[in-house]
């Protein structure tokens, strides 16, 4: 059986990325696939539709960023929207600003378009370059499951997180609509690690999709979207360490 492929995903564009990239991945030779907002790197995001209150990186740094072979950069909006109109505009100015750099796939933000919206619109996604839409855990992500995913983050429970994001794990075929599973403050490492394990034993693809990784004396670390720093490099060690799951790109999922 070929190995279960993870992606670690993160949105928006947080600063806290790069020490992320710095620190955790680069000394594993690990992969990942950063989503960016561009008006939020670039400052001229509409405050209505910021996606949060935590520091943007740069465009310097993100153009510094785009040089490590590593780090897939993908888009996420110009100003955080799911309109077709807005996606176009993130992906054309990546491409703009990172002319070096393969730019073709992108995350919803806030998970909020479902697989049927973005299939009648392929030709749409596809016209604009795009290979892949990640979304979050998909229309299965019903109203029981998720209540068993706010149960799941305040009891601990991996049973009720493993159930609350049922179907999200992806089956080896070619998808153009990829469905990924939201790591959030209150998840533990344990339950994290129980998803990769189940992913493994299944032969399935497992996409993480976070945010800020932050530690417990920095500002926003209690945020819903913020995960544990040492958590994070514990679950990037155990990846590293193991020999039934490789850790890929977004792209790298779609091809073969």
């Amino acid at each position: 059986m070929s190995k279960s492929r993870i992606v670690l995903s993160f949105d928006d564009g947080r600063r806290d990325n790069l020490r992320v990239v710095e620190e955790i991945l680069n000394p594993l030779d690990m992969k990942a696939t950063i989503n960016i907002t561009t008006a939020y790197v670039d400052g001229s995001i509409n405050q209505s539709r910021t996606p949060c209150p935590n520091a943007a990186m740069s465009r310097q740094e993100l153009e510094t960023l785009s040089e490590n072979a590593n780090i897939e950069l993908a888009g996420h909006g110009k100003e955080h929207q799911n309109t077709l109109e807005d996606l176009g505009e993130g992906i054309r100015t990546l491409r703009e600003w990172l002319p070096n750099r393969r730019i073709n796939g992108i995350a919803s933000p806030n998970s909020l378009l479902i697989e049927d919206e973005i299939l009648a619109q392929r030709e749409a996604y596809e016209a604009l370059g795009v290979d892949y839409v990640r979304i979050g855990p998909g229309k299965s992500y019903h109203k029981i499951r998720r209540i068993c995913g706010v149960l799941a983050r305040k009891t601990g429970s991996s049973w009720l997180y493993r159930y609350s994001i049922a179907g999200a794990h992806s089956a080896k075929e070619p998808e153009f609509v990829l469905l990924s599973v939201p790591v959030m403050r209150q998840h533990t490492l344990s339950q994290v690690q129980t998803l990769v394990d189940d992913a493994a034993r299944a032969g399935h693809d497992l996409i993480l999709m976070f945010h800020s990784i932050l530690k417990p004396d920095e500002e926003y670390y209690d945020d819903t979207w913020s995960w544990d720093y040492n958590d994070f490099a514990a679950l990037c060690r155990n990846l590293s360490d193991r020999e039934d799951v490789t850790v890929v790109t977004t792209q790298e999922l779609i091809t073969r």
